[in-house]
């Protein structure tokens, strides 16, 4: 309201707020209406998202002690409900529980520099999960590596991360991927091979070799 009484000074067309008035509700059940509208009115962190859904605890106990449908619901279907119903844009429960499990994630099990970049949405959710695993000492002496070196993009920050954390346990991604797939292959594969499939299996092959080769 203060914004649009600055604008209006200079744009008649901020001298009336467009406003949704709902009639009938209690102030718990207003406040659910500001989460859920908020979940999708702006861009949100990590954290403020987290945030709107967890507020509307209150009123998912509200709605179970008035609706016995929904005693065995899961609360973050109840909340999903909520938001949909009041914004008309569909969300899944299933997000809402990862989204709030990241969040926490965030606020209890990173150091402030990563924290902060998490929250800023600098952080992919699998260098999140990489980092709560290290002490937070170590946290943040690899944030400062991470500065010293100049930064990365959100890709890079993530292999960054798996480099300094994973102490050679960890493969690369790819090559997992790659050894998933070659696997699910052999335990399915039918002989004789079309020559189509010769052909890439040579390919591997010589790929292997120049992989070999980096040993």
């Amino acid at each position: 309201m203060a914004a649009y009484r600055l604008l209006s000074a200079h744009d008649e067309g901020y001298a009336r707020m467009p406003c949704r008035i709902v009639e009938g509700v209690t102030d718990e059940q207003a406040i659910a209406l500001l989460h859920a509208a908020n979940y999708f009115t702006r861009e949100l962190t990590v954290t403020e998202r987290a945030a709107a859904t967890r507020a509307l605890g209150a009123e998912v106990e509200r709605m179970r002690g008035s609706d016995p449908r929904l005693s065995g619901m899961r609360t973050e279907d109840i909340k999903a409900e909520i938001i949909s119903s009041q914004t008309g844009r569909k969300v899944s429960g299933k997000s809402i529980r990862r989204q709030e499990a990241l969040a926490s994630t965030i606020e209890n099990d990173l150091s402030l520099g990563w924290r902060k970049l998490a929250d800023e949405g600098a952080l992919s959710s699998q260098a999140i999960k990489m980092l709560a695993k290290v002490p937070q000492k170590e946290q943040m002496r690899l944030h400062v590596q991470w500065a010293e070196e100049g930064g990365y993009g959100k890709r890079d920050t993530t292999d960054f991360i798996r480099r300094n954390t994973s102490k050679g346990a960890d493969a690369d991604d790819r090559l997992r991927r790659a050894d998933r797939e070659i696997q699910k292959f052999l335990s399915r594969h039918r002989t004789p091979l079309p020559q189509a499939d010769r052909g890439m299996i040579e390919a591997i092959s010589r790929h292997a070799e120049e992989l070999g080769r980096l040993l």
